[in-house]
Parts: structure tokens; C-alpha cells; sequence
């Protein structure tokens, strides 16, 4: 707690947001099943064969047997993806607020393997501009708004979005060169990314190389420790790095302990 605030305190602290920030009332984000049961349908046309041949299958495999399959047809995927959920209206959680609001104030950098607007409403709601960044080309061409650093892409530009295994494996450099300087000796809090993604599954091993090879410190923020992060990080190591909360409950305690330091400071 307290070296997490100091984090915040000292522009060090990045918090890479997963599905628990997207879950929680109002906002009632879907889970990677439900996103790949209502595409299952439309990938069976795609290529060809009955919806109970892809049973099981997470959204990734199906997206890739698009691309293996029938290529042509990957953006229209993309493009059905976008809009399964109400991605680009999704009503706003108090993890989406606290997280603008923390943005807002220059305590965190934000990154982000969700496709949703939600972080963006919330700051919309808070009059500040939140920025998705989802490609390339727009970490080089950012205005004055805050990024928000989307490495799995945006509902609202479906070509962006990361479906297929390929696109999830591949590497984040243009993310990476953007927050090299946060993660220098930083502070690294993995929020609500349990062993499958809002949508797709995570590369732990490759994200953890990506991401904290710098970093002084990392915390796991989830409900229940995956294997995935004992794996990754070694059993005792990622034992260490938890912390047993939802991402509502953690972001709630981060803000409070804020305005405690704050207060002890007056």
C-alpha cells in the first residue's frame, strides 16, 4: 500500500488495467466466453463448418481460424467483434472513474488490454479528455488529451482490435517505448488480469518480459491468484506480488490513501 502511493506520488506508478475493471455494475463488462459464444455463429460461416465443430473454442482460436481460413473475411470479424457488446457506450464503474481521476492527477500512466470507452466516459464525466491510443501511429500523434494506452485496440476503430493469436502474441513495442520511462524503476500493479483477458487470453511470459524488466516492484491485483502468475513469476515470487481484490476494492483503498498522505502533508 504505502509503496504503491509513494509510486503515485513520484509520477512512477502504471497500472495495467484487465477484465475485473470492466466487470462491475453499472458497466457489466462481457467475459472472453460470452464474446466468443456470440461469434462462434458467424465464424462457422466464415469457414464453412457447423457452430458445434468450434465448440470451446476461446475467442482467439476462432479468430484464427479466420485468419488461416479465410483471410478475406478478418476485418468483417473485426468489425462484428466491435459490436457484440455496447464496447463504445458502456456505462461507466467506479473503477473507471477512479482511474480517470487518478490519470487526471498525474498519478498513474494507464495501460489497458480492454476494448471498452469506459475509462474514456468516466473522464469525459470528470471534465477531463482521455485519449485511447490503439495503434502506432496514434501514440505518435497524441493531442493534448491523456493517453490511455489500449494495447489490445478499441471498439471504436475495429481494425485495431487484437482477435486472433497472432495479434495477441505479437509485440507491443510502440506501448512499450511510450511508458519505458514510467516503468524505469517504477511500480507496476497488474489490476483485475486473471488468466483470460476481458476478451483474449494474455502471453503472461511475454507480457511480464514486455513490461517489468525494469521495475522495481510489481503487485497482482485479482480476486484469486492464477497459475498462470505462479508460473510466470515462480510460485513464492508471485505469492509475494498479491494482493487478494477486485479492482473496485483496490482502486477504492489507492484513492484513500492518496487523500491520507495528502492530508498528513497539510
Amino acid at each position: 500500500g504505502e509503496v504503491i502511493v509513494q509510486a503515485a506520488k513520484q509520477r512512477r506508478l502504471v497500472l495495467y488495467l484487465g477484465a475485473g475493471i470492466s466487470m462491475s455494475p453499472p458497466s457489466c463488462g462481457p467475459t472472453g466466453s460470452v464474446v466468443a459464444d456470440a461469434l462462434r455463429p458467424f465464424v462457422a460461416r466464415m469457414v464453412g463448418v457447423r457452430d458445434g465443430d468450434l465448440d470451446g473454442l476461446p475467442l482467439e482460436s476462432l479468430a484464427q481460424r479466420v485468419a488461416d481460413e479465410a483471410s478475406e473475411r478478418l476485418a468483417e470479424l473485426r468489425e462484428r467483434a466491435a459490436v457484440v457488446f455496447n464496447f463504445r457506450g458502456i456505462a461507466p464503474n467506479f473503477g473507471h472513474e477512479a482511474a480517470a481521476l487518478l490519470l487526471r492527477e498525474g498519478l498513474v500512466q494507464l495501460i489497458s488490454v480492454n476494448w471498452d470507452c469506459g475509462i474514456e466516459l468516466a473522464g469525459a464525466r470528470t471534465g477531463v479528455g482521455i485519449q485511447g491510443v490503439a495503434d502506432v501511429a496514434e501514440s505518435i500523434q497524441l493531442s493534448h488529451n491523456l493517453p490511455l494506452y489500449k494495447v489490445h485496440g478499441c471498439a471504436t476503430r475495429p481494425s485495431t482490435l487484437a482477435i486472433t493469436q497472432d495479434d495477441v502474441d505479437r509485440p507491443q513495442s510502440w506501448a512499450v517505448g511510450r511508458t519505458k520511462g514510467a516503468l524505469a524503476g517504477g511500480v507496476v500493479v497488474f489490476v483485475g488480469l486473471g488468466t483470460v483477458g476481458l476478451y483474449v487470453s494474455e502471453p503472461f511470459a511475454e507480457l511480464v518480459a514486455a513490461w517489468t524488466p525494469e521495475a522495481a516492484s510489481v503487485t497482482i491485483v485479482d480476486p484469486q491468484l492464477s497459475a498462470a502468475w505462479c508460473k510466470v513469476l515462480g510460485e513464492e515470487s508471485a505469492r509475494k506480488a498479491y494482493v487478494a481484490r477486485t479492482a473496485d476494492v483496490f482502486l477504492d483503498e489507492l484513492l484513500r490513501g492518496l487523500m491520507r498522505d495528502a492530508l498528513d502533508d497539510v
